[in-house]
Order: structure tokens, then C-alpha cells, then sequence
């Protein structure tokens, strides 16, 4: 009976001992959690979000209130780095108010400062601020001097932002006053290169190039060779700028010699382009193509290396998955011999721990399996966008090797035709040649022009930036652009009265559309036709058709004119070439602003284009 009692009291201590060791296991692998979903909350978000909310559940069991507010910052900070900056908020809102309730300042300054940026994000400028002086009061309460310059500089991007550089300067220099207190030579750098901006964004030059000098001694006395090669590039655009070309091109080349020197071509790109830019302007067309040749073979070397290095991600991905797998594996055999030794007192508990154990291992193999069927269908579907990556690639060599190489050798051709007029003072002729030479110049820069914004547009990125405006005017410009054109085949171009109507969308890429598509009609319009353009209200759209009197399209093809893969390019009347991308780019950027085009067309009789667009009410 005594040894009866005896066993009892030794199982329930045993037991006791047991929950209490396992809540601490508990504890310190939620902690663990929610350090490694912190650490890796921008280069794998969705990872981030995953073991934010196994620490929530977990914390929530054992009742570790800490544990679940850090966790809940760290679904905040997932949201905000896969972009969707809604559920950001609704969970830092919520992490902040229990970080207040637990008087936590330090988590709640931060949180403070979190909801700042994304507000800031969100284009939500007042409550940015809002939660910035929040943060900046708290941090100060702290005399945590390096978030204080942190929150500093925020307030100083949201204002410059705003176009509010007084501000934004006013809060530079107290950032740049606590920097040279600490003796934080970098970050005074930085402050420097940031009121450089400044001033350059008010184009005040002068102060530009001081600030940009200052922060450029301090870098290179730091050695900070990345800081260095953005300061030379600032410097080269502020005397970009005051047209001081030579001066630019120098401080570029300096920026380059630099990244030479770390081998990042990736640095090189910008540079490239603004070289490319500033030789433009000094009239230097050999250098002007030379670097913009640069450019255009770095970029495109630069993409093809990123997608490499994302399926190379994606396999390490997985091997760390595996590898992690099987250190998990590992520690459970490590626990479980443990536990067999404590467990000899009570059979029951051993024989439960045996079974978690199974179970555990089932659907770990489980997820393992999941896991590795995820990483094959990522793999399939990135070896499906390089496919499509390369076929575009072969279709733009294929244009600039055929269709723009033809324009530039008759226009070469042209002027030295010119050149042969006034050397046999043949002045009639040359004043002949002059029209044509110049037509041939626009219609190479509208094929150059489609050729970019169509491969921009490619690369998912071109950003839509809507604004109102009055769509008749927009119309009116770009038939006063293409009128020498059409005069020059007596064409007419007739409009009805334009009604007064406001769109939203993106200016620039509503007149890279009624530019091509003008242009295409005047192209297949023979000499002495008519191009009719009208605007019709139809309830909440605005209609805009375009019909010309030209050779018209068959009836065969005109389904695949917005396709680039099947569109075969034609001559216009006049022997017009172009590269085939202007309608494929005109049917892209209209669905961009929520529109629609369609077509009809009798061949030898015409074409007319239906553009719909939403009106603002």
C-alpha cells in the first residue's frame, strides 16, 4: 500500500516536472520562431507570415502574451513585404495596442514608427506624419538617440515627398546635428547626400554640389566605395543639370572607375543611361549610342542573371527545407531518448510519447512531401516564363536587326544625298530631299519609341500614373503632330466638334496610342485620302473612333493585328515601314487604364478603330 502511494506521488511530480519543462521548451521555440520570421521578413515575406502565426498559436496555448504580440509584428511586417499593406496595418494596429497595455514603450515607439511607413506607402501623408511624431515623442522619451535620427530622416522622406523641402530640410539638419553629436560619421554622410537631393530637387545647385561634396570627403575617409559611387552620380546630375556637360561626364566616369574596382555591373546601368543622355545633348551621337548601347546590353544580361539566381534560390530554398528537415529529425530522436529515461517511472506517459511521436513523424513527412511538390511546380512555372523571357528577347533582336536597321541605312542614305546637293550646289534638290528626310526621321523615332515602351511594358513594371485631363485636347495635339505628315500626301484629317470631356488615366501613354494610331492611318492611306476622327458620349464612356479611306485590312488577318507573334508587318502606301508593335502596344496600354479597342475594316475601302474609355461622372 505504502509503495502504492510512493509510485503515485512520483508519477504526478514526474508529470508536474514534465509540464513544466515542456512550457519552457515551448516558450523558448516561440521565441525562436518569431526571431527567425523577423530575420527573414524581406528576402521570404510569405515565410515570414507562416511562422508568425505558428508562434501565435503556439504563444496562445501557453498563454506567452509577449510571444503573441511579437508574433502579430511579425505578420505586420510580412503583409507590408509581400504588398499587401491593408493587413499590415489592421495587424500592427493591433500589436500596438498590446504593446501599450503591457507598457511596452520601446515596441510601441516601433510600432509607431512602422504604421508610419505604411501609411507613408499608402499615400496616407497626414497619418504618416501623425504616427512619425508619435514615434520621434516616445524614442525622445527614451533617450534612444539612433531611432530618434532614424524617425529624423523618415519625417525629412515624407516631407521632401510632399514637396515640402523647408520641412524636410528643418528636420535634416536636427538628424544631421544628433548624427555629428554621436560622432556617426556615416550616418552624418548620408544626411549630407540626402540634403543634397534636396536642394537639388529645388534647384538650388549650389547648395546641391556643397552638401554632396561634404557627404563625398566623408566617404571616401570612410572607405565606403557604394557611397562613394552614388555621390559622383548626384554630383554628375547637378551639373547635368547647369548644362556643365563636360563636368558631368567626368564625375560619371569617376562613379564608374569606382564600381570597377567592386565589379557591380548592376551600379553601371544608370550610368550608362545618363552618359548616353548627356552626350545627346553636347551633340555627340557616336558616345550617345555607344552608351546607350552599354546600357542596353547590361540590362539585358542583368535580367537574364536574375532569373538564374531565382531558380538558384529556389533550389537552395529547397535543400535548406531538406537540410532543416533532417536536423528536425534529428533533435526528435535526441528528445525522444531523453524522454525514454524520464518516462521509466510511468509507462503510460511513454507509451503517449511514443505515439505523439509517430504521429508527428506521419505528417512531418507529410509537409516534407507538400513541400517538395511546391518547389517542383515553382520550378516548372519559372522554366515556363524563361521560355516566353526568351521568345520576346528573339522577337526585339529580330526587329532591330531587320526593321530598323532598313529606316537608318535610307536615312544615311538621304543625307548623304544631301551632301552631294550642296557640294554640286543642287539647292533646289537639297530643299526636296529635306521633307522626306525629315519624315523619315519621325516615323524611325515612332518605331524607336513603340520598340521601348513595348519592351518596358514586357517586363511588368511600367508604372500606370493616372491623372484627369480633357481627352479632346490630348487629341488635338496629336493631330497637330502628325499633320506635316499627312500633308505631305494630301491627306485630310477631319474631326467632329470635340464636347468638353474628362478621363482619368495615364497621359503619356494615351498619347503614345492616338500617336500610333494616327500614324498608322496616314501610313495606309494613299495620297488625297481622308482620316475622320470623332468623339461620342455613350453613357459612362467616351468613344473615340479613328476611320481612314486607306487599303484596308483582310479579313483574315484582322484578327491577329494585336498580336505580336502572328502580326506580319506591312508597308504603308508609300512604302512606310514600320516594327509591327504599335497596335500590340496600343491594345496593352488602353486595357492598363481599363478601356477596350476593337477594329473593323473592308479591304480597299478603309479601316476604322473603336477606342472606349471611362469618362469621370
Amino acid at each position: 500500500m505504502i509503495l502504492h502511494r510512493g509510485l503515485i506521488v512520483i508519477l504526478i511530480v514526474f508529470n508536474i516536472s514534465y509540464i513544466f519543462s515542456q512550457t519552457e521548451l515551448q516558450i523558448k521555440e516561440v521565441d525562436s520562431l518569431n526571431s527567425y520570421a523577423f530575420s527573414i521578413r524581406r528576402k521570404n515575406p510569405s515565410e515570414t507570415l507562416k511562422k508568425a502565426r505558428e508562434a501565435i498559436s503556439l504563444a496562445k496555448k501557453i498563454s506567452y502574451d509577449n510571444g503573441v504580440f511579437l508574433a502579430q509584428r511579425n505578420v505586420s511586417l510580412g503583409f507590408y513585404y509581400v504588398g499587401r499593406l491593408d493587413s499590415a496595418i489592421i495587424h500592427e494596429v493591433n500589436a500596438l495596442k498590446n504593446f501599450e497595455k503591457s507598457n511596452d514603450k520601446l515596441n510601441t515607439a516601433g510600432s509607431y514608427n512602422r504604421l508610419g511607413l505604411y501609411y507613408r506607402k499608402n499615400d496616407d501623408t497626414p497619418k504618416a506624419i501623425e504616427y512619425y511624431d508619435k514615434a520621434l515623442k516616445t524614442f525622445t522619451e527614451l533617450s534612444d538617440s539612433t531611432n530618434i535620427g532614424k524617425v529624423l530622416n523618415n519625417l525629412a522622406v515624407i516631407y521632401s515627398l510632399s514637396n515640402n523641402y523647408d520641412k524636410a530640410l528643418k528636420f535634416y539638419k536636427r538628424s544631421l546635428k544628433l548624427k555629428k553629436k554621436r560622432r556617426d560619421r556615416l550616418g552624418v554622410s548620408k544626411v549630407y547626400n540626402n540634403m543634397g537631393g534636396i536642394y537639388f530637387s529645388r534647384e538650388d545647385y549650389s547648395l546641391a554640389l556643397n552638401s554632396f561634396d561634404e557627404s563625398l570627403k566623408l566617404k571616401k575617409e570612410l572607405k565606403d566605395t557604394i557611397g562613394i559611387i552614388k555621390t559622383y552620380e548626384n554630383i554628375g546630375a547637378v551639373h547635368k543639370a547647369k548644362n556643365n556637360y563636360d563636368e558631368a561626364i567626368r564625375n560619371y566616369k569617376l562613379s564608374l572607375s569606382f564600381i570597377d574596382k567592386i565589379n557591380n555591373n548592376r551600379l553601371k546601368t544608370p550610368i550608362y543611361r545618363n552618359l548616353s543622355s548627356v552626350y545627346q545633348k553636347k551633340g555627340d551621337y557616336f558616345n550617345t549610342f555607344e552608351y546607350f548601347h552599354l546600357h542596353t546590353i547590361l540590362k539585358d544580361s542583368l535580367y537574364s542573371l536574375a532569373k538564374d539566381k531565382q531558380i538558384a534560390k529556389i533550389r537552395e530554398e529547397y535543400e535548406t527545407e531538406k537540410k532543416d528537415q533532417t536536423i528536425s529529425k534529428q533533435q526528435l530522436e535526441i528528445e525522444k531518448s531523453e524522454t525514454e529515461k524520464l518516462l521509466l517511472i510511468s509507462l503510460v506517459v511513454f507509451v503517449t510519447i511514443i505515439l505523439l511521436l509517430i504521429i508527428a513523424g506521419y505528417f512531418q513527412k507529410k509537409k516534407a512531401n507538400k513541400i517538395l511538390n511546391i518547389q517542383k511546380d515553382n520550378i516548372s512555372r519559372i522554366n515556363s516564363e524563361l521560355e516566353s523571357v526568351n521568345k520576346t528577347k528573339d522577337k526585339l533582336f529580330s526587329i532591330i536587326a531587320h526593321d530598323i536597321r532598313s529606316p537608318i541605312i535610307s536615312l544615311q542614305n538621304m543625307t548623304e544625298l544631301m551632301d552631294f546637293y550642296i557640294q554640286e550646289n543642287e539647292t533646289e534638290q537639297f530643299f526636296k530631299t529635306v521633307p522626306q528626310v525629315n519624315n523619315a526621321a519621325k516615323q524611325l523615332n515612332l518605331m524607336m519609341e513603340n520598340l521601348f515602351n513595348w519592351s518596358v511594358s514586357q517586363r511588368k513594371n511600367i508604372p500606370v500614373n493616372k491623372s484627369q485631363f480633357e481627352i479632346g485636347g490630348l487629341i488635338e495635339s496629336c493631330i497637330d503632330v502628325q499633320q506635316m505628315s499627312a500633308g505631305m500626301k494630301q491627306i485630310a484629317i477631319e474631326k467632329n466638334d470635340f464636347a468638353e470631356c474628362e478621363i482619368s488615366a495615364d497621359l503619356n501613354m494615351m498619347r503614345s496610342v492616338f500617336n500610333n494610331l494616327i500614324s498608322n492611318a496616314i501610313k495606309f492611306t494613299p495620297h488625297n485620302g481622308i482620316i475622320k476622327i470623332e468623339l461620342q458620349m455613350v453613357e459612362n464612356n467616351v468613344n473615340i473612333i479613328i476611320s481612314d479611306t486607306g487599303i484596308g485590312i483582310d479579313q483574315e488577318k484582322i484578327g491577329s493585328i494585336f498580336n505580336l507573334d502572328e502580326n506580319k508587318i506591312r508597308k504603308g502606301t508609300d512604302g512606310e515601314k514600320g516594327a509591327g508593335l504599335g497596335l500590340v502596344m496600343c491594345k496593352e496600354f488602353i486595357e492598363r487604364n481599363d478601356g477596350k479597342i476593337s477594329v473593323t475594316s473592308v479591304k480597299d475601302e478603309g479601316t476604322k478603330f473603336l477606342i472606349e474609355l471611362p469618362v469621370i461622372e
